[in-house]
């Protein structure tokens, strides 16, 4: 087992619920949502959007943090110096990403197994979020750097154009979300590898 994927200096919490999309999180105590530097990553474990992972039996869980909370009975005593010296005991919802080998690390496809109530919680390094997405058998070849986690991690993912243009690609997105701009990345990034060469229908004269 990798033994430095769930360590106790960044540990957050117990699963306290667990439904087919998402589960809840019981911090045991309001230090735990504290700000801290682990190394080189600053970590806090009560922010929104923060990646976490569950421990579970020869494997893991990555979630992603949806929404932190006090319970309604808390909510009345709460002030703003009172909050980390008191016995308040908050609590939040994780969206569940996948779940992966602990032991090789390989991702799980699809989500068909999930955490039981009480594993433990920590919070997820930029180390381990690469380990997970980028492929061993990927890092002597080329590779797309236009992949960046929205966490305040700034985690790059390469991206192996061999895993992209292996099958269908549709990128899709609301108006002003990036879709034009996203292409033109991946045609920029393509056409400096090897002399590529690519075929770009554009019914809309957008390039």
């Amino acid at each position: 087992m990798k033994k430095h994927i769930f360590v106790n200096d960044k540990f957050v919490g117990y699963i306290s619920k667990v439904t087919p999309n998402y589960s809840n999180i019981h911090f045991p105590t309001p230090t735990l949502l504290k700000k801290f530097w682990h190394y080189e990553d600053e970590l806090s474990g009560g922010i929104v959007g923060n990646y976490v992972i569950i421990e579970g039996e020869n494997f893991g869980f990555l979630g992603k943090l949806q929404e932190v909370s006090l319970p309604e009975k808390e909510q009345n005593f709460l002030g703003e110096h009172a909050f980390y010296d008191s016995s308040f005991h908050p609590q939040g919802k994780i969206e569940l990403l996948l779940s992966f080998n602990y032991y090789s690390t390989k991702i799980d496809k699809g989500l068909d197994k999930y955490p039981a109530v009480g594993s433990k919680v920590y919070l997820c390094s930029a180390d381990l979020i690469k380990t997970l997405f980028v492929s061993d058998n990927s890092s002597g070849s080329v590779s797309f750097d236009i992949a960046k986690l929205t966490n305040g991690l700034e985690t790059d993912l390469p991206l192996n154009p061999n895993q992209l243009f292996g099958r269908h690609c549709a990128i899709v997105g609301t108006t002003g979300g990036g879709k034009s701009y996203t292409i033109s990345r991946i045609l920029e990034e393509f056409l400096h590898l090897n002399k590529s060469k690519a075929i770009l229908i554009d019914a809309t004269g957008e390039y």
